[in-house]
């Protein structure tokens, strides 16, 4: 099986990365630039506009000394100098007084008077008009002076710069994360990888509480379930094999003897091939059971039944076992009307009761308690045999599981009892606990949905 390619992966999430954060930086940039250079144009602007208050002053200034322009000549060079502007005066009467210009290449003789080229200020004292002021329009538009251009283009290289140096950055930010990232998923790919060459003692070890991590715990679980159900699988076939065994090998040995005339046919005989092939047969219909309760479409035959009754019925038809280990049975059964598959509950609380005998010693006691809560209905049967082991306790309803195979033979049995309550109590949608202690008893509960008012 050749898996996907992880290095693909990452290079795309790394793309998307790398392309999410350039936008955003391309975004966060261009936006700043926007909002920057408008600002520094009002903040210019804001600036002309307080030269042009400035100029007006200082001609408010001159024209106030004697009521005329004849100072002006020798004042203008030097505000408009400072002012880095071109001033043209032209008086109430139309005359032209003043027309001066800082860089002298742009000074004619006459200076164009239009709103294209030039900003016209009225200039009043005391409210009377005395003059039309002309300024330079070229003010008004993008920064003329040099200090201005020069820190307009640094401004914009600082942001080209940032741009690059952020760019860089992120490239390596980003392909950082992506690894990291993509690492519980290599992880992952690894052991799927182990798991399908048979591996399956390979764990994900991946710290933390993420989307990610919850994903390992989960495949650990499943690698766990996995490595069960194969150590299952290898038992039951073991287990299904020795069920098999045993009575064809005595079947056989029984005919060899009497093809080698070791025996005689003879009704003791047959009565032990009777056994045998008896066993066989319980064994086969065993497995039909299990595999008749573990359809997905199983039909119930539902019926309303006394629980109680059904109880006290099946421990009388064990009650000869129960005399012959000379155990005793105490009941605390509460009367309770319930609507399920009679017989497949029956076979249930059968198999777990005859559990119970076969796993209590002589002289033992067998406790049988029934009640109902909030409409469902408990059954506890409890022993105080010989127990179950805590290494066990988590297969014992698996087909063909026994904790002791020893005494598989003594207690006959299909090994399979366990697994059909279950099966037939999980039907029902119910479920069974059990509680053991090695030595000391067990004691398993039946959970019953009542469908009586369904």
């Amino acid at each position: 099986m050749k898996l996907p390619n992880l290095d693909k992966i990452g290079f795309k999430l790394s793309l998307i990365l790398i392309l999410i954060l350039f936008l955003a930086l391309f975004l966060i940039g261009s936006l700043d630039q926007f909002f920057f250079f408008k600002n520094f144009k009002d903040y210019l602007i804001l600036h002309q506009k307080e030269k042009e208050e400035k100029i007006i002053r200082i001609l408010k200034k001159i024209y106030k000394e004697d009521e005329n322009w004849g100072g002006l000549e020798e004042q203008i060079p030097y505000f408009c100098m400072m002012l880095g502007t071109c001033i043209k005066l032209e008086d109430s009467k139309g005359k032209i007084v003043a027309n001066y210009c800082v860089n002298r290449e742009l000074m004619k003789e006459e200076f164009p008077i239009n709103e294209k080229n030039s900003i016209i200020l009225p200039l009043y004292f005391n409210n009377k008009f005395i003059a039309k002021v002309y300024l330079n329009s070229d003010m008004h538009s993008e920064p003329s002076l040099k200090q201005d251009i020069i820190f307009q283009k640094s401004i914009k290289n600082s942001f080209l710069f940032s741009g690059l140096i952020s760019g860089i950055l992120i490239l390596i930010l980003s392909l950082i994360l992506s690894k990291k990232f993509l690492k519980p998923i290599y992880e992952l790919t690894k052991a799927t990888e182990e798991i399908f060459k048979g591996n399956l003692n390979y764990p994900i070890k991946l710290k933390g509480q993420d989307e990610l991590s919850n994903l390992s715990f989960a495949f650990n679980q499943m690698r766990e379930k996995i490595k069960n159900q194969e150590f299952l699988r290898k038992k039951l076939i073991l287990n299904l094999a020795h069920e098999l065994r045993t009575p064809l090998t005595t079947l056989k040995g029984y005919l060899k003897g009497i093809e080698d005339k070791v025996f005689s046919l003879n009704e003791e005989l047959i009565k032990s091939f009777q056994e045998e092939i008896e066993r066989l047969v319980n064994l086969i219909e065993d497995l039909q059971k299990i595999s008749y309760l573990e359809k997905d479409t199983l039909n119930l035959k539902m019926s309303l039944f006394n629980l109680k009754d059904l109880i006290e019925s099946i421990a009388k038809n064990l009650n000869f076992h129960f005399k012959e280990k000379n155990i005793n049975l105490n009941f605390n059964l509460q009367n309770i009307e319930i609507s399920l598959d009679k017989n497949l509950i029956a076979q249930a609380i059968y198999n777990i009761l005859h559990n119970a005998y076969k796993y209590t010693l002589p002289g033992g006691e067998i406790n049988l308690s029934l009640i109902e809560k909030q409409n469902i209905a408990q059954i506890k049967i409890k022993d105080n045999g010989i127990g179950i082991e805590s290494k066990d306790l988590a297969y014992i309803f698996e087909r063909f599981y026994r904790a002791d195979q020893s005494r598989s033979r003594l207690t006959g049995g299909t090994g399979i009892g366990l697994a059909i309550a279950k099966e037939a109590v999980l039907a029902h949608k119910g479920d069974i606990k059990v509680n053991s202690e090695f030595g000391r008893g067990t004691e398993f509960t039946i959970i019953l949905p009542n469908f009586k008012n369904s």
